[in-house]
């Protein structure tokens, strides 16, 4: 395996575990950031070697367009994968009581 596959592989599970450590709320969602992470690097190192911006070169890995591609991925897989909050019920207690008194929300 030649050693620019190997350090794009390093660090797309790299970013994807720090992704998934700050934003991650399921473990389930680790293998999809992990899968979205590697998608991002190797479409970054596509799209800096077409549109030829290699900004910060670590042999043949442009890490500027690869770290951009891998949060841009993971930024869209969190988007799919992040649970919904739903309303605790004390919110919506407290929305009825505002709505039968009249009462107007506060900011």
């Amino acid at each position: 395996m030649p050693p620019s596959v190997l350090f794009g592989i390093i660090l797309a599970l790299t970013l994807g575990f720090l992704f998934h450590s700050v934003f991650g709320r399921k473990l389930w969602q680790l293998p999809c950031f992990l899968v979205s992470a590697l998608i991002g690097v190797f479409a970054g190192q596509v799209i800096a070697v077409l549109s030829g911006t290699a900004y910060a070169q670590v042999g043949n890995v442009p890490l500027v367009m690869t770290t951009l591609g891998a949060l841009a991925m993971l930024g869209i897989c969190w988007f799919f994968t992040a649970p919904i909050q739903p309303e605790s019920s004390r919110t919506r207690r407290r929305a009825r009581r505002m709505i039968t008194r009249g009462e107007r929300a506060s900011a």
